[in-house]
């Protein structure tokens, strides 16, 4: 009855298992003490042939084991593009993919960010405050060009960026006429 129970391993189920192991050493040496995408780690593992099915179990044991945490990875990403370098949510997608995270940490984490005018206007008002304090009360076409090119670099959109310049500077132009 015992001897039913057991079951010699094949060879074929031998060389599977120790591909698996020597896989997830290589991948694990790969990560060392920094942070990997499950991505970066795919193609690491792909550059070395390993199969895919090898790379697939091997992904899923390192992020039970918690060696790779693409959500995390992706929100000290996003922590990371604060102030003067706030981007739009397309921008900081298009980032995040390029980096080989996963599609739902990455939608998970754009869900939570707020609208892509608060952060123009967060990037706006971090790049060009010190001009106001400076004490200048007028806006050259100069400066409005220099924002809105600054805008469109983080990625936001026409729309986005024309609001977003007119709100900074009514704010910034009219604060004293408030009070």
């Amino acid at each position: 009855m015992i001897l039913d129970d057991f079951r010699l391993k094949t060879d074929d189920e031998r060389v599977f298992e120790l591909t698996i192991a020597q896989a997830r050493s290589a991948a694990i040496q790969m990560i060392g003490i920094s942070r990997k995408s499950s991505g970066a780690v795919k193609r690491f593992l792909k550059d070395r042939d390993y199969s895919t099915e090898v790379i697939e179990l091997v992904i899923q044991g390192l992020i039970e084991d918690r060696y790779l945490d693409d959500l995390r990875m992706a929100q000290t990403k996003i922590k990371a593009r604060t102030g003067a370098k706030a981007e739009s949510k397309a921008r900081t997608a298009q980032r995040l993919n390029q980096l080989g995270l996963d599609r739902e940490a990455i939608t998970s984490t754009l869900s939570d960010l707020p609208d892509d005018r608060d952060f123009a206007l967060q990037a706006l008002s971090a790049k060009f405050n010190r001009h106001f304090q400076a004490g200048f009360d007028a806006v050259s076409p100069e400066l409005t060009f220099k924002m809105r090119r600054f805008l469109m670099s983080r990625g936001f959109s026409t729309e986005v960026t024309r609001d977003t310049i007119r709100t900074y500077l009514k704010g910034r132009l009219f604060e004293d006429d408030d009070s």
